[in-house]
């Protein structure tokens, strides 16, 4: 069996068999701080060159091994974990993504796991049966450890965001949409960041130019 030394740079990322990217060809491979690589494969690879490239390609470190804190953000654990998944290829079973899952998760995330909730209907799924297992898991765990968000406390900040002097308008216009991306105004969006911009802009000849268009959509509306 042949075996493909897998490099980024300088870096060995692994020992991979030459017969496992036989059907395939490999657009892009990266390698990133808080990722291992990535291929776009043009076919599925074979549930034997599943076991073959996941026994030569390090796995991510445990999310959670002992009690306490987690030592990396969810979010970017879990990005780390999808790549190296990503990387092992699309053939492997719900089940099996599962159960690399937990193991990845460490003891102490295995024990947290076991103790949260089922997916119900207001966690945006019809239950756990509208969902595989892994995706169903991801979820419970997105639930739990991602940060918890205060709705009010977020649109208290967009409210009081203004224009500072050193500022450029796109600039301003950039952060107001950052911070009502997290306030949840949903079709009302765009009319929040108009009115929180017309109110806090520091230049009076840009707001007096656009107070026309304003009125003028408004009354469209």
């Amino acid at each position: 069996m042949i075996l493909l030394r897998v490099r980024c740079g300088n870096r060995f990322l692994a020992r991979v068999p030459g017969d496992a990217f036989s059907p395939y060809v490999v657009l892009q491979l990266r390698c990133h701080s808080d990722t291992y690589a990535s291929f776009l494969d043009s076919a599925a690879l074979t549930r034997s060159a599943c076991e073959d490239i996941m026994q030569n390609i390090t796995p991510p470190p445990f999310f959670l091994a002992l009690p306490g804190e987690p030592p990396i953000l969810w979010q970017k654990w879990k990005k780390i974990f999808l790549t190296y998944m990503r990387v092992c290829g699309s053939n492997l079973s719900s089940e099996r993504k599962t159960c690399v899952l937990q193991h990845c998760l460490g003891a102490e995330g295995q024990e947290i796991l076991e103790t949260l909730p089922a997916i119900t209907t207001s966690d945006g799924a019809e239950g756990d049966n509208s969902l595989n297992e892994f995706k169903a898991t991801l979820l419970r765990l997105d639930k739990h450890f991602l940060p918890k968000v205060s709705i009010i406390l977020q649109r208290y900040y967009f409210g009081k965001r203004k224009q500072t002097d050193d500022e450029s308008i796109e600039d301003f216009v950039t952060a107001l949409r950052k911070l009502a991306s997290s306030c949840n105004f949903g079709e009302n969006l765009e009319e929040r960041i108009k009115d929180q911009f017309m109110l806090e802009c520091k230049c009076d000849k840009v707001r007096e130019a656009l107070w026309p268009r304003m009125i003028h959509h408004w009354m469209k509306c």
